[in-house]
């Protein structure tokens, strides 16, 4: 007797889009406001936020509190997402972030581990 296994085969922007609203969850629930990437179309394969990142997200942060005013920081995060593989993602990311980004601003990889969850890789 013949066993069939039927495996579901998931394209690799199902497999990328899943893990960035699985990334934007998690993120939300720590107080960060998140942006996505747009979905790619027919005409536009590939459209990543200035072609390195797949999420940013934003958070304000109170510093000071006093004489009845409030200073606030603002906290950047860019993120780039992978599956497996981070497969010189960093090193891009940290060219991007030198030309572009304040120090301040925070760059890191995340990397989807099957049955292990997040890698984080700073860059």
């Amino acid at each position: 007797m013949k066993i069939l296994r039927w495996f579901k085969i998931i394209n690799r922007r199902q497999k990328g889009r899943r893990l960035e609203l699985k990334a934007r969850k998690e993120l939300e629930n720590l107080g960060w406001l998140v942006q996505i990437a747009p979905l790619s179309t027919r005409y536009s394969k590939e459209v990543d936020l200035f072609g390195c990142f797949d999420i940013i997200a934003l958070k304000r942060k109170l510093i000071f509190e006093g004489f009845g005013r409030k200073a606030y920081a603002g906290k950047k995060l860019f993120i780039q997402i992978k599956h497996e593989q981070q497969r010189g993602a960093v090193k891009k990311c940290k060219e991007f972030r030198l030309k572009y980004l304040d120090p301040t601003d925070e760059v890191e990889v995340w990397v989807w581990k099957a049955r292990k969850g997040w890698k984080i890789y700073e860059c």
